[in-house]
């Protein structure tokens, strides 16, 4: 009886460390695109200093800061979840408006698309009166997105492009 009752623990055991090791795989994924977006932008700006352009400089800046904002996003999102047993605690559903979401996605991921020569474009498929949105955690909306969209980059050809479209059908919206 003790045996079975061992053998069970240990498959329990066996079943959450497996869990646990492909949450720790998803925030790795999560978090390097904004890592490599933050390097190739401080590599770039070295350039800028050398030449003096301080516009640029600024605009290379303000990247780095959404980025930083959105690893800390997904920081946060991870310890909701380490104290509610692998599960959201607090899903903040709102109106979102995927335009936007989708359009700074894209543009954290610009200076890898750029140092691999990959054109991104995003287009409306349908002629929607306004922008496209949806009832969605904004933060999850991101990752979701961001992911879909560097696994793109990562697996995309140089000198491609890679295009979103968006559209509503009914009452979906489909990306």
């Amino acid at each position: 009886f003790q045996n079975v009752l061992l053998s069970e623990k240990h498959m329990l055991l066996h079943r959450a460390f497996e869990e646990q090791q492909e949450l720790v795989n998803i925030v790795a994924h999560d978090l390097q695109t904004p890592v490599t977006a933050i390097m190739l932008t401080t590599s770039i700006l070295d350039g800028y200093i050398s030449k003096g352009d301080i516009s640029r400089m600024h605009d290379r800046l303000e990247r780095i800061r959404k980025a930083v904002k959105f690893m800390s996003e997904v920081i946060n999102q991870l310890r909701t979840m380490s104290k509610v047993d692998g599960g959201f605690e607090d899903v903040d559903l709102k109106p979102v408006v995927v335009n936007d979401i989708l359009n700074m996605v894209i543009e954290r991921n610009q200076e890898i698309a750029q140092q691999k020569q990959i054109d991104i474009q995003m287009e409306t498929v349908t002629p929607l009166s306004a922008p496209l949105s949806v009832i969605a955690d904004p933060v999850i909306l991101q990752q979701i997105f961001e992911n879909l969209l560097s696994n793109c980059l990562k697996y995309s050809y140089p000198h491609t492009s890679v295009k979103l479209s968006i559209r509503a059908e009914g009452a979906n919206a489909c990306i």
